[in-house]
């Protein structure tokens, strides 16, 4: 396999571009990992699920019954994207994962 890292200033788009690029290797069947250590636990999954419903993150709203339904159906699927969320993790605690 391969170690790809994403790095820039806060708020440059580094989650949005993972989630595009995890998105797209879990349709083509390709497992992945991503770690993120600025975001809130769940984000990358929630950029996943907008993109499949066509609508900004900001818009997903868990109280609309098509955007529920569409969640629940994502995380029953077989994922081959295994996602981390661990702010302030070292370069050995990420090698033990």
């Amino acid at each position: 396999g391969s170690l790809t890292g994403i790095f820039a200033r806060y708020k440059h788009g580094k989650t949005l571009m993972v989630a595009t690029i995890a998105h797209n290797l879990e349709k083509a069947g390709i497992p992945s990992c991503a770690i993120t250590l600025e975001r809130r636990q769940g984000d990358l999954e929630r950029f996943i699920v907008a993109r499949c419903l066509q609508i900004d993150k900001q818009d997903l709203d868990f109280e609309d019954p098509t955007h529920q339904t569409f969640w629940e159906e994502y995380l029953a699927t077989e994922r081959k994207l295994h996602y981390l969320h661990r702010p302030g993790i070292t370069a050995d605690e990420l090698r033990s994962q």
